[in-house]
C-alpha cells in the first residue's frame, strides 16, 4: 500500500499544473474528480490546506511588517514634531 501511495505522490509530483494558491488547488480537485483522476484528490486537499495555512502565514507577516512600519513613521513623524 506505502508503494502504491509513493508511485501516486511521485506521478501527482510531475503533474503539469501544481496548485499555487488554495483557489487553484481547489479548482484542481473538481478538474481530478471529473477527469477520473481520483487518486490525486487527497494530495491536491493536502496542498489546499498547506497553501491557507502559507497564505495566513504570509498575511501575518504583511500585516505585521506594515504595522511595524506606521509605528516607525509615527515615532519619526513624533520626533520631527519636537
Amino acid at each position: 500500500m506505502q508503494g502504491n501511495n509513493t508511485n501516486i505522490l511521485i506521478r501527482f509530483l510531475s503533474f503539469p499544473l501544481l496548485p499555487k494558491s488554495p483557489f487553484e488547488a481547489h479548482g484542481l480537485i473538481s478538474i481530478a474528480k471529473n477527469k477520473a483522476m481520483e487518486e490525486y484528490i487527497p494530495f491536491l486537499k493536502f496542498a489546499t490546506v498547506g497553501l491557507i495555512k502559507q497564505s495566513i502565514r504570509r498575511g501575518r507577516k504583511i500585516l505585521r511588517t506594515l504595522s511595524n512600519r506606521r509605528s516607525s513613521i509615527s515615532f519619526a513623524f513624533t520626533c520631527y514634531l519636537l
